[in-house]
């Protein structure tokens, strides 16, 4: 049986990731020469600081409603 405070850790980690190859991606983006004005790199490191910003906050939801008494 899975109990909700462990579901939610895997959850948080699993987002964590996901926004870590976000990041990497836009890094590799960034690094070559941008294709179209979308991908200059002010743009990027903007859009990778506001999936950031969004990741950081449903992190920090989960962790605050973890039950650590249990």
């Amino acid at each position: 049986m899975v109990r909700s405070t462990n579901y939610a850790m895997v959850s948080t980690l699993a987002g964590l990731q996901r926004l870590e190859a976000q990041i990497q991606r836009a890094m590799l983006e960034a690094s070559g020469k941008p294709h179209n004005p979308a991908q200059q790199p002010e743009k990027v490191a903007n859009r990778i600081e506001q999936e950031a910003q969004r990741t950081s906050l449903r992190a920090n939801t989960v962790l605050n409603g973890l039950d650590l008494t249990a």
